[in-house]
């Protein structure tokens, strides 16, 4: 899934305030088109191992990408195979 965020051509600010905890899960991305910013006012932005989100735009606490870890998922004993690294959260 894909939450994208735009702000208006007549809105030079296109602010989205956030004061809790935005997630974007595994497999999920998050983007904002210019010129929208997200504050992380009093929030953050946390991103799951396999999610992906905004590199820039955010103000206040920056984004928080979760690590990935060995859980053994794959099919094989590889450690290049994605599948083998998880946060499990989805």
């Amino acid at each position: 899934m894909t939450l994208t965020i735009n702000g208006s051509d007549k809105d030079e600010d296109g602010l989205i305030i956030n004061r809790g905890t935005l997630a974007v899960s595994n497999y999920s991305r998050l983007r904002h088109g210019s010129p929208t910013t997200i504050n992380n006012k009093k929030g953050i932005v946390r991103v799951a191992c396999r999610g992906s989100g905004p590199a820039s735009g955010v103000t206040g606490v920056q984004v928080a990408q979760d690590p990935c870890f060995w859980d053994g998922g794959g099919v094989t004993n590889n450690w290049s195979e994605a599948a083998n690294w998880d946060a499990n959260v989805q």
